[in-house]
């Protein structure tokens, strides 16, 4: 668009962007996508490792991107677009995305290994956790259910976010239920071993010996030492390369063959007819058709052989061979055929120009095919050579990280069984132990986290509002901004500078611009972290306009959200001069709290001004009348319309005023004349007092109060503390009794929104209930599971606390998020608690039995889950300071949630349950 305009314009004109936030919501929309795919690899990393089974690993992966290309039709049909809100649904969703299907999956796989034949096994595996799994997504989505209701900001942010995620967990049990288990119920390795697969891959290119040289060393187990490994690991990786070398010189080799036999063939083709001619003229019995289409035929070229590991048929041209088909037919129909066939043959001799125009497309389309095939192939093999690089450097470490893992979760194995049998004969201490920490967090710990509407989002850019006295000309309003701004260029991080001074009085203009406010935009560079730069600029300006007198000034940032600033108070009062007074005290002292920066009130200096003050007395004596007085005087300095002079189809005003002399000071205004026309004249100094003084800069009603506003920035502190703070001060100070004061701004709007949340919160808990006791049919084990709850709030609070993360609607979205995942874990083990029992089980040995059965996929879940979420809290890129803290309180709620949920939840049962 720049461009387009500065073609126009002339050759000493250039025209450059000041500030574009499409390039901040294009590096959220990226990193959003990033931290998806690198969450979505992370997850599918825990399956591999817990599973050991590639084939499975691969059935549950699908599950992610089917889950996710499923969502974008309903999110269509909703007008939901693609933006960071609802892409961030997509990441925080894309660790649960797996949640159903390892459900699915294992239960499939426990079922096969009791003994089940296959589709037996999918088919009551499924049936087991069925149930289980649909109650569970369901919980999830029925926590945002009442995001509806939630009022404030947090319910026009959030919007698109909680509609993305419901749609792709409906997605999700769709896969899981239908595509899961129909993938399982496939045996892949009978397919494999009837069609010999290893013995066909070992003839292709993409065969690479040194991959079966060191998986051959790793099958032997305990029998090849590390050393061994360590030597044959090296060894092929250097032989790697020179396998992918050789591959590539035979696939253009190949290349130059198929060019080469192409070629041939079109020169036999063209020269068949003559060479034909020749040996039926020397009566011999050599069939030039025979001979091509055997060449044709050939797969091999000369002695070369390897172009049959690229495609058996890559040398053989089918085209050639159709050709020289159809004309051999034509033959044998005319030595066959009687005399009218005969003639109708030769009646039909124009026919083999459409033959052959159809063997040169068929040929050239053949032709084309088999250079796309040796393309793709390189493409593949080189493909290939990385991964098994890959594998070659990274089997150690994972071979490492598989033993440990095992090695620990062996040892989680048999020390778990243990811990819930103690924790079933001590259930008094355990769940007073767990009451003790839950009361310790939120009576403790919970009041020492702050809170704040919304993280401050850094988009590299931001502005410096300057204020100077009412009454200054632009141009030295300019001129002070010179100064300012050489100093911040010549900052580090600085990318570029603009700045306006004076403004155009618009509409939409507010009442306290004018000539003396100026406004630099400030956009700084993106070589290291965006928000330390930023902060650091911020710091060291502040710092040095401290030095500047005779003006005031604040830092904003660029609107990405509609909100006020951080504080705002406002005190009404009708008494303009005390309302001034208090304002400018009240700037003063809270310019001594700690993390409160840019104070400004809105009540400044105001322009002067001429004010009449008439004596009313004195006019009733004279027999004058005030308004007919006040119209004089304003008729004669400003002026009056006393006719209209018409040229044509033209009206002009006729404007009747004193001479410029006769007004232009104070001395002038007095000797006015308020009675023309009498006898006896009276000046404007006989009946009225008349005085310079300064009027008020503007006039700001609030609920019709008049009102004074005194807004301010937080920065290293939260905004609840810094709130309470600024009451205290308010408390303190001395008010006329028809003065009152109000904390405002985005505090006002935390207060709006975070209510609105709570009442979700209680709403979205009720509703997991509702649907629990519709899946179990019975009241008092959804109050088991409702018990997770209070367990992940006691992770979240340590979270916040350990991190600083003061509460936010973000924070709070994550928890109504978690009050919905955390509750699936125990929907899983008490519904297998319950089928253990049916089978006539006792309380406390289904309890243990469903623990240990139940464990593996609880933990699959939580890992997959956590480190989903792993990248998005970890908040790196534009934009992360939304998406982190959300993130922050869904991993640490659910770590802790699940770690007492296995130890917590059966001890709850098995009070609660009374029945053996």
């Amino acid at each position: 668009m720049t461009n387009f305009i500065a073609y126009n314009l002339p050759d000493n004109t250039q025209i450059e962007t000041l500030s574009d936030q499409s390039i901040f919501i294009q590096n959220s929309v990226d990193e959003v996508k990033n931290t998806a795919i690198i969450g979505g690899v992370l997850a599918i990393m825990v399956l591999f490792i817990f599973l050991r089974n590639f084939n499975a690993t691969v059935i549950i992966g699908i599950a992610i991107p089917i889950s996710i290309i499923a969502t974008f039709a309903p999110m269509k049909i909703f007008g939901v677009s693609l933006n960071i809100m609802s892409l961030g649904g997509l990441a925080l969703g894309i660790g649960m995305l797996v949640d159903n299907s390892i459900v699915v999956l294992e239960s499939i796989a426990r079922c096969r290994d009791e003994g089940d034949k296959l589709i037996a096994a999918t088919i009551r595996g499924v049936s087991e956790v069925g149930g289980a799994v649909f109650a569970s997504t369901l919980t999830t989505i029925a926590v945002f259910f009442p995001i509806v209701f939630v009022e404030g900001v947090a319910g026009q942010i959030f919007g698109d976010m909680a509609l993305t995620v419901v749609f792709s967990l409906l997605a999700s049990l769709a896969v899981a239920l239908f595509l899961i288990p129909m993938l399982s119920s496939r045996d892949i390795n009978v397919f494999a071993s009837k069609s010999q697969l290893s013995q066909v891959l070992k003839r292709n290119i993409l065969y690479f010996k040194s991959e079966e040289r060191y998986n051959d060393v790793l099958s032997r187990g305990e029998k090849s030492s590390r050393q061994e490994k360590i030597l044959a690991g090296l060894k092929n990786l250097a032989m790697t390369p020179v396998y992918l070398l050789l591959k590539i010189i035979e696939l253009i080799a190949s290349l130059l063959f198929v060019f080469v036999k192409a070629i041939i063939l079109l020169v036999l083709v063209l020269v068949a007819p003559i060479i034909s001619l020749f040996f039926v003229f020397r009566k011999s019995g050599f069939s030039i058709s025979t001979y091509i289409s055997s060449f044709t035929k050939n797969p091999v070229f000369w002695k070369f052989r390897f172009v049959e590991q690229i495609w058996a048929s890559l040398l053989v041209f089918e085209s050639v061979h159709v050709f020289f088909e159809s004309f051999a037919e034509r033959r044998k129909k005319y030595k066959q055929g009687s005399v009218w066939q005969k003639i109708w043959q030769v009646f039909m001799m124009a026919l083999p120009i459409f033959a052959l125009i159809k063997f040169f497309i068929f040929f050239l389309l053949e032709s084309i095919g088999k250079f796309l095939h040796i393309v793709f192939t390189s493409f593949a093999v080189v493909i290939k050579a990385v991964i098994i690089l890959a594998k070659l450097i990274f089997t150690v470490p994972a071979v490492l990280i598989i033993s440990l893992f095992n090695a620990g979760y062996g040892i989680l194995e048999r020390v778990y069984p243990g811990l819930l049998k103690k924790s079933l004969d001590n259930r008094l201490a355990v769940l007073g132990g767990v009451t003790v920490v839950f009361f310790i967090c939120i009576f403790l710990i919970g009041p020492r986290i702050g809170s704040e509407l919304i993280p401050e989002v850094h988009q590299g850019e931001f502005n410096l509002e300057v204020t100077l006295p009412v009454g200054t000309p632009v141009e030295k309003t300019d001129q002070r901004m010179i100064a300012i701004q050489n100093y911040i260029n010549a900052q580090d991080g600085v990318a570029k500078v603009a700045s306006v001074a004076g403004t155009d009085k618009t509409a939409n203009t507010s009442s306290e611009e004018g000539e003396h406010t100026a406004k630099l935009t400030v956009t700084v560079t993106r070589e290291r972290s965006v928000i330390d730069t930023e902060e650091e600029l911020i710091a060291d300006l502040r710092q040095e306009m401290a030095g500047f007198s005779g003006l005031t000034w604040k830092v904003s940032r660029p609107a990405l959200f509609s909100f006020k600033t951080p504080v705002e108070v406002q005190i009404h009062g009708y008494n303009l001069q005390r309302l001034q007074s208090l304002s400018r005290e009240l700037e003063e002292t809270l310019k001594d709290v700690p993390g409160l920066f840019d104070i400004r009130s809105n009540i400044q200096r105001g322009n002067p001004e001429v004010q009449i003050i008439y004596n009313r007395a004195l006019l009733s004596k004279y027999d004058l009348n005030i308004r007919n007085v006040a119209s004089i005087v304003r008729n004669k300095i400003r002026g009056d319309v006393a006719t209209e002079f018409k040229e044509r189809d033209r009206r002009i005003d006729v404007l009747v005023q004193l001479r410029e002399g006769d007004r232009e000071s104070i001395a002038n205004l007095r000797r006015i004349i308020v009675n023309p026309g009498d006898p006896r004249p009276i000046p404007l100094e006989a009946v009225a007092s008349i005085r310079v003084n300064e009027g008020p800069s503007e006039i700001r009603r609030v609920d019709q109060q008049r009102t004074a506003i005194i807004s301010a920035n937080v920065s290293g502190r939260d905004l609840q503390s810094v709130s309470q703070d600024i009451y205290s001060i308010l408390q303190n100070t001395q008010m006329p009794p028809d003065f009152s004061f109000e904390l405002a701004g985005q505090n006002k709007e935390m207060a709006t929104s975070l209510g609105s949340l709570q009442l979700a919160l209680g709403l979205a808990i009720f509703l997991v209930y509702i649907v629990m006791a519709s899946q179990f049919e019975s009241l008092v084990h959804p109050l088991v599971i409702i018990f997770t709850i209070p367990l992940a709030l006691v992770g979240v609070v340590l979270g916040l606390f350990a991190l600083n993360i003061p509460v936010s609607i973000v924070v709070f979205l994550g928890g109504i998020m978690l009050a919905g995942i955390v509750v699936n874990n125990a929907i899983v083990l008490v519904d297998y608690i319950n089928q253990l029992r049916e089978r006539g089980m006792d309380k406390v040995k289904a309890i243990i039995e469903a623990g240990k059965a139940r464990l593996r996929p609880i933990l699959m879940t939580t890992l997959t889950t956590v480190l989903g979420l792993l990248p998005m809290a970890i908040g790196l890129g534009d934009g992360a300071e939304i998406r982190t803290p959300m993130a922050i309180t869904v991993i640490f709620g659910l770590l802790v949630s699940t770690v007492l949920t296995l130890v917590v939840i059966p001890t709850v049962y098995s009070v609660v349950d009374r029945k053996e």
